[in-house]
């Protein structure tokens, strides 16, 4: 990827990474959400996991270079600030 355009070069495919977790989502919901109680006692469903797979997996191929820190995924893993 061109980084001198990577921003202009990027929003074609994360919109359609954005779209195929919409799809994601919605194929969850006709399965029946399952909500959990996270440590913290906030919710996530099933939904919010499966959505943030497909989008962690998408911007790691489009962006290999660039760490990755999504919501439901700092929640299960230890985090170390040092770490590149």
């Amino acid at each position: 990827m061109d980084t001198s355009n990577w921003s202009r070069d990027l929003v074609a495919p994360v919109l359609q990474l954005a779209r195929t977790a919409g799809s994601t989502i919605l194929s969850e919901q006709a399965l029946g959400l399952h909500v959990h109680t996270k440590p913290d006692g906030s919710p996530v469903s099933t939904a919010d996991k499966a959505a943030e797979a497909v989008i962690i997996a998408g911007l790691k191929s489009l962006t290999p270079a660039y760490p990755v820190v999504a919501e439901e995924s700092f929640q299960s893993t230890a985090y170390d600030a040092t770490s590149p």
